[in-house]
């Protein structure tokens, strides 16, 4: 077997388990257990090859898979792939939703851009309703937050009903209990008149599927 081959064939039944787990275990996975995983899964690379470096978007693949199943099953629809040229786009036509990975979103031009790019977006009849930004560790100050949460303001402004969740999956250690890029994501979802939320994957024992259960009620992928 050539090489190639071989890395082919690990790596799509590796991927492929990871993906039937999700599919079935996602309503039992705590929000610190899928952070734990992807922990675990970098140390192992570390451990291997020396770095984990241009992995990161394993973290945000777990949370599209474990979404992916959770809204096929729960509204009892299949996905599917509608135009080939958009990859990670995927449509249900039965509830009028589009879910998406990396997709490019069209706004008004504000300042050098018009267009937003969310690691995961929906959109309800073809209007954006609801983002997700994932986060392995936000290594980014104060001033990067508020840029990011004007552009969650600056999104609202094109679609008014737009809602945005930030996972991070650990964030920086602090003595006072609170790092201070938590103290400015707090302050940013109480400026934001129920807009944006955030939380932070590591050690919370809540169920993944709770999260997201308040966040698709928000954005009307499920009822009240």
């Amino acid at each position: 077997m050539s090489m190639d081959r071989f890395i082919e064939e690990k790596s799509s039944t590796f991927l492929t388990e990871i993906d039937e787990y999700l599919k079935l275990n996602y309503k039992n996975i705590s929000c610190d257990e899928l952070c734990q995983t992807y922990i675990m899964f970098c140390e192992s690379l570390r451990k291997k090859i020396g770095t984990n470096d241009h992995f990161s978007g394993f973290s945000e693949a777990l949370l599209y898979r474990f979404i992916f199943h959770k809204i096929e099953t729960e509204r009892n629809i299949n996905f599917y792939q509608s135009d080939e040229s958009k990859k990670g786009l995927f449509k249900a036509d039965k509830i009028n939703l589009e879910i998406g990975q990396n997709q490019k979103i069209k706004l008004p031009k504000v300042g050098k851009r018009n267009f937003c790019e969310p690691d995961i977006s929906f959109c309800s009849n073809g209007v954006l309703t609801g983002a997700i930004e994932v986060k392995t560790y936000p290594a980014f100050g104060r001033a990067t937050i508020i840029e990011v949460f004007d552009d969650y303001k600056k999104t609202r402004i094109q679609f008014n009903n737009f809602k945005a969740l930030l996972i991070m999956y650990y964030s920086p250690p602090s003595k006072r209990g609170k790092s201070v890029i938590t103290e400015q994501l707090e302050q940013c979802r109480d400026d934001s008149s129920g807009c944006f939320d955030y939380i932070c994957l590591k050690g919370e024992e809540k169920k993944l599927d709770e999260i997201c259960n308040i966040f698709f009620k928000k954005i009307g992928i499920f009822g009240e």
